[in-house]
């Protein structure tokens, strides 16, 4: 079986069957010397989401009856509150903007469950960007020039994040009905830019320095950021800042490689661990590139 179901119109999931998840507030502890801010989760909000759980629509209803020496079985299946329940997997602001779109899809399906079901995936293919127009040098890198074949690379990385395509983000919630081996399925799929990409280069090729050059690039070549709406900025901090993430022992390599291709001209902040994290700032993330 499988169907389609409408949203409400405001967007909001519904509260019933997709409870708000319990508030993260910040408390400022001493510590060391120094005063710090700690997360913990609300514990008044955590015991109303504790209840809102339990007391959920159930996903499947079965009904035995005894009518006339005949047996009656019957079994309902809340389509509803299922698509519902992935709805309120997103982000809350997230989601009211998805639910907006005209172009959001609500759908669900109830189909024999196998343990250990194996997704069937595309295999991911690898384009080459050999009749790329290559992008001219990044503004800031004076010393240390890129050669063609990254310059090629970086164009096409300027291309992805100023693109207007789409893709199909989805979320599923499901519910197994033992007794009859039944899974039931609600999915809700929203389409979302595509603004990135892989550089699959081999390792020397030069990645850390395209990278870099889309960083300084970007706000020439692409314009300012495009920021969310200021209704869902709420509790947010603005930052033009790139976020680069990388394993432990390269660290030291990375503010290493601003100095030689960037100079001076980007403020960085490095964050190797908690402590490091803790002693940030909100100007530190404001000012940082």
């Amino acid at each position: 079986l499988k169907g389609s179901t409408l949203q409400k119109r405001d967007g909001e999931p519904c509260q019933i069957c997709a409870p708000k998840a319990p508030q993260v507030v910040f408390t400022k502890v001493s510590k060391g010397g120094r005063e710090i801010y700690v997360p913990f989760e609300d514990g008044q909000t955590a015991a109303i989401y504790e209840q809102a759980m339990k007391n959920r629509p159930a996903p499947w209803k079965v009904q035995l009856q005894a009518i006339q020496g005949k047996l009656r079985f019957r079994v309902g299946c809340n389509a509803v509150s299922m698509v519902q329940r992935a709805l309120g997997t997103f982000p809350s602001s997230l989601s009211r903007e998805a639910a907006s779109h005209e172009n959001i899809s609500f759908e669900w399906r109830i189909v024999p469950h196998i343990e250990k079901q194996t997704a069937n995936f595309s295999k991911l293919s690898f384009t080459s960007n050999k009749n790329t127009q290559p992008a001219a040098q990044p503004p800031n890198f004076s010393k240390y020039k890129l050669r063609p074949e990254q310059l090629r690379s970086l164009a096409w990385m300027l291309s992805q994040e100023a693109s207007i395509d789409s893709f199909m983000e989805e979320e599923v919630c499901e519910s197994i009905l033992p007794s009859l081996n039944w899974r039931a399925e609600g999915r809700v799929r929203r389409p979302v830019r595509v603004r990135g990409g892989i550089i699959a280069d081999e390792v020397g090729f030069g990645k850390t320095a395209i990278t870099l050059g889309i960083i300084d690039a970007a706000p020439k070549v692409n314009g300012d950021p495009i920021y969310p709406p200021e209704n869902m900025m709420e509790g947010l901090i603005k930052t033009n800042a790139t976020l680069v993430i990388v394993p432990g022992h390269l660290m030291g390599q990375w503010p290493r490689e601003v100095g030689k291709f960037l100079g001076k001209s980007k403020r960085i902040v490095v964050i190797k661990d908690m402590n490091g994290f803790n002693q940030l700032t909100v100007k530190e993330v404001q000012c940082a590139d």
